[in-house]
C-alpha cells in the first residue's frame, strides 16, 4: 500500500531526503572480517568524514577493541560500533530501529543523553517504553492506515489513546 503524510507519498519523496538520512538498525553491515577501526574507516569514507575515525571510536569506549575483528565482538558491542556512527555522520535525519536492544544501562542511559542534546531529527522505533518516555517529544501512531501525531512523550501518548478509546467507547455504547 501507500504509506502518505499530509497527503503526500512518503515512498516517491523520500529520494530527495535519503542523503541526509542516517539508519540504524539490526541490518547495518558489520563486516566480520573487518576490524572495529576498519569497519568504522569504512563507513567514515562514504560519509567523507574520515578525520573522525578516532572520534568515533573514543565515541563509543571502543578503543581497546579498536583491532578486534568484529566477528568476536558481542552484540552489544556490535550495537555500540554501529551507534558510533552516529559520530562520524554529517546525515542530519536519524532513524533508529529499535536502539537499545543488547545495550546495558550504562550505554542505554548514554544515548539517551546524546539523543537530548541532539539538534536536528530522531526517528525511533522501540518497544522500550522508558527509552521513549525519556527521548520523545512527538509520537506518531500509525494505526487502521492512519497516522495521528501527539506532542509529548509516551506516556502521554498512552494516556491520551487510552481516554480516547473510552470515550469512543461510551459514545458507542449511546
Amino acid at each position: 500500500g501507500k504509506i502518505l503524510f499530509q497527503g503526500v507519498s512518503i515512498l516517491n519523496s523520500l529520494s530527495v531526503y535519503k542523503e541526509n538520512i542516517l539508519y540504524l538498525g539490526h541490518s547495518n553491515p558489520i563486516k566480520n572480517s573487518l576490524s572495529c577501526l576498519e569497519n568504522l574507516s569504512f563507513w567514515a569514507e562514504i560519509e567523507g568524514t574520515e578525520k573522525l575515525v578516532e572520534k568515533g571510536l573514543e565515541f563509543q569506549n571502543l578503543e581497546n577493541l579498536k583491532h578486534l575483528p568484529a566477528k568476536f565482538l558481542s552484540e552489544g558491542q556490535r550495537r555500540r560500533l554501529n551507534l558510533s556512527r552516529l559520530a562520524i555522520t554529517k546525515r542530519n535525519i536519524w532513524l533508529l530501529d529499535e536502539p537499545t536492544n543488547d545495550l546495558d544501562f550504562e550505554t542505554i542511559k548514554w544515548l539517551e543523553n546524546f539523543i537530548a542534546n541532539y539538534d536536528n531529527t530522531v526517528i525511533v522505533v522501540s518497544h522500550d517504553r522508558h527509552f521513549l518516555d525519556s527521548v520523545c517529544t512527538h509520537i506518531s501512531d500509525i494505526d487502521f492506515g492512519k497516522i495521528n501525531h501527539f506532542s509529548g512523550n509516551y506516556t502521554f501518548w498512552y494516556e491520551s489513546s487510552q481516554l480516547a478509546l473510552r470515550q469512543k467507547t461510551q459514545q458507542n455504547k449511546k
